[in-house]
C-alpha cells in the first residue's frame, strides 16, 4: 500500500470509528449549528442524548430556513445547517459550501392546521369557521409554501372577511394561535406532537397530495472547523433509534439502507 492510500485509508477509519465509538468527553469548542425554527425543540432532545455519548456542546441559532439560508451565503460560520426544505441546501451545495458528500434528507415534514378554540369537525369547517388565519411566509419558511401550495391546490378561496396573518416562521404561526391572535394557524405536526390535540379537534392533518413533499435536508458546510464532528453530529440525528423517535414526533422518514 502506497504512502498515499495509507493515510486515506486511515483518515477513513478514523471517520468510522468516530461514528461507531464516540469520545466520553469532548474538551473542544462547540458546534455551531443553524437549525429552522420546527424542527429546534426535537433536536435539542436529540442533542441531550449525543452529548451522553461524548459529542461537543452545540449551539442553536434558530430562525426560517430562508433567513439560515441567507445568513450562510453572507458568511455566517455555522458547522451544521438543518433546513426546514432540501432547495435551500442544494443551493448551497451547487455554491460549493456544503462539504462533499454531506447533505443528507433527515426528516419528511408534514403540514397540519392548529385551532385551539375553534369548535370544528374537519379541516374545511375549520377554514370557514376562522376569520384570521397564520401561515408563516413562503418566501422564507417551507411550510407557508406548502401553505400555500395547499390552498392552491385544493382550490380555496378565503372569504372578504378571513385576514391572512403572515408570521416569520412556522414557530410563529404556531404561537400566534397558541395565544389567540388568530383562530387557526398553519403549522408543522410536530410542534403538537404528544399534546393529545386530535382526539379534541384542535387541529387537523391536512392531505400530503396537497403540497410539495417537506424534505427537511441537513448539511455540513464546507468552512467548518470541525468537519468530523459535524459528520458525525449528522450520523447521529441519521441513526435509526432516532429516526424511529422522530416518527413519533410527527415527522415521517426517509428507509435506510
Amino acid at each position: 500500500m502506497t504512502k498515499k492510500a495509507l493515510t486515506r485509508f486511515s483518515g477513513r477509519l478514523s471517520l468510522l470509528l468516530m461514528l461507531c465509538w464516540p469520545a466520553p468527553g469532548w474538551s473542544g469548542p462547540p458546534l455551531t449549528v443553524a437549525v429552522a425554527t420546527n424542527f429546534r425543540p426535537s433536536l435539542e432532545r436529540v442533542l441531550q442524548d449525543y452529548r451522553r455519548q461524548g459529542g461537543p456542546e452545540v449551539i442553536l441559532i434558530s430562525g426560517s430556513s430562508g433567513s439560515l439560508h441567507t445568513q450562510i451565503r453572507n458568511g455566517a460560520p455555522f458547522d451544521l445547517f438543518f433546513s426546514a426544505d432540501e432547495a435551500r441546501p442544494r443551493d448551497l451545495q451547487d455554491a460549493g459550501l456544503v462539504a462533499p458528500g454531506q447533505m443528507h434528507v433527515y426528516a419528511l415534514g408534514q403540514l397540519a392546521l392548529y385551532g385551539p378554540r375553534l369548535q370544528a369537525q374537519s379541516w374545511q369547517q375549520a377554514l370557514q369557521l376562522a376569520d384570521r388565519i397564520a401561515m408563516p411566509n413562503p418566501r422564507h419558511a417551507p411550510y407557508g409554501q406548502a401553505a400555500q401550495q395547499f390552498l392552491q391546490t385544493q382550490q380555496i378561496s378565503l372569504s372578504a372577511q378571513t385576514t391572512l396573518v403572515q408570521a416569520g416562521n412556522v414557530q410563529q404561526s404556531f404561537r400566534y394561535a397558541a395565544t389567540g391572535q388568530v383562530q387557526l394557524a398553519f403549522v408543522a405536526l410536530a410542534q403538537l406532537g404528544g399534546r393529545g390535540l386530535e382526539q379534541a379537534n384542535q387541529y387537523w392533518l391536512l392531505p400530503e397530495h396537497s403540497y410539495a413533499p417537506i424534505r427537511q435536508t441537513v448539511v455540513a458546510l464546507r468552512g467548518s472547523a470541525q468537519p468530523e464532528q459535524a459528520a458525525v453530529l449528522i450520523q447521529h440525528v441519521l441513526s435509526a433509534p432516532v429516526q424511529a423517535w422522530l416518527v413519533a414526533e410527527g415527522y415521517k422518514v426517509l428507509p435506510r439502507r
